[in-house]
């Protein structure tokens, strides 16, 4: 009776050996989306109140912005949108937008996260709310050392404007 659980052992070890070589497939360590989600939503709450600090956080210093209008242009641009100017004496100015993102899908290709929302832009007026809406994307690095928490800042962006649906179809981004 001994015999036969040793000879079972041999039978099975090169069985047994092939399955202890086996390494579990784990999935792969990927970077959580949500820091890169925090970065957009941190930047589009401060993008309408015109200040430069979150402009100056969110764009890289090599950034290509192509707009809704078809410009193209980078950082220094924007940055320089926020200098005052001898024109920036208006008493009344123009109602804010509320900027918010719909849509949100978010991949990594390598170091890379790539980024593809609906922008809504909300802007208050005397006869009620002005909703435009764009299709945005953008190319993001993590510009944090190693040691540090993750600073997602936009390479290259691309925004679109979505046209007005005719008033008897549903807009393309409400059709399923």
């Amino acid at each position: 009776m001994i015999a036969r659980p040793v000879h079972l052992l041999i039978a099975l070890a090169p069985i047994l050996s092939a399955y202890s070589s086996i390494t579990p497939v784990m999935a792969e360590d990927k970077p959580c989306t949500c820091g890169v989600e925090a970065a957009l939503n941190q930047f589009l709450a401060g993008a309408g109140n015109g200040g430069p600090n979150v402009h100056e956080r969110f764009w890289a210093e090599e950034l290509i912005y192509t707009s809704s209008s078809g410009e193209r242009f980078g950082k220094a641009e924007i940055m320089a949108g926020f200098e005052p100017s001898d024109e920036s004496t208006d008493t009344d100015p123009e109602p804010v937008p509320v900027y918010s993102a719909a849509d949100v899908q978010i991949r990594f290709e390598n170091e890379l996260a790539l980024l593809t929302f609906t922008l809504i832009a909300e802007t208050p007026g005397e006869s009620g709310s002005s909703i435009q809406r764009y299709y945005n994307s953008g190319v993001l690095k993590n510009s944090a050392a190693k040691d540090e928490s993750p600073h997602w800042q936009a390479l290259l962006w691309q925004a679109t404007r979505i046209p007005e649906p005719a008033a008897d179809t549903a807009p393309p981004y409400e059709q399923q």
